[in-house]
């Protein structure tokens, strides 16, 4: 389950201009994930072990900066979590 909120509540609450054009520029530039993972698709894949080994399935899960969720979901968690600046990207 995700909590979502919305673009004008999170800006109203980034009150440093630095904090605001980096969540610009990554909402802006979410389409390249794909791109970028399929670029480094080894790397991904060596960490996605990485984590199944220190996390094995059915653990409790919080993920800070989980993007759209790809690596708490591919983890199998009883019950996980992803928090993101990027709204659109967990939306």
């Amino acid at each position: 389950m995700y909590l979502r909120q919305s673009d004008s509540a999170l800006s109203l609450q980034l009150s440093n201009q630095r904090k605001r054009d980096l969540v610009e520029h990554f909402e802006a530039n979410g389409d390249e994930l794909d791109r970028w993972r399929k670029f480094n698709a080894a790397y991904h894949e060596d960490d996605l072990k990485f984590m199944k080994f220190l996390i094995p399935p059915g653990k409790r899960v919080l993920e800070l900066g989980c993007g759209r969720g790809d690596l708490v979901a591919a983890l199998n968690p009883s019950y996980g979590v992803g928090v993101d600046f990027g709204a659109r990207k967990i939306a």
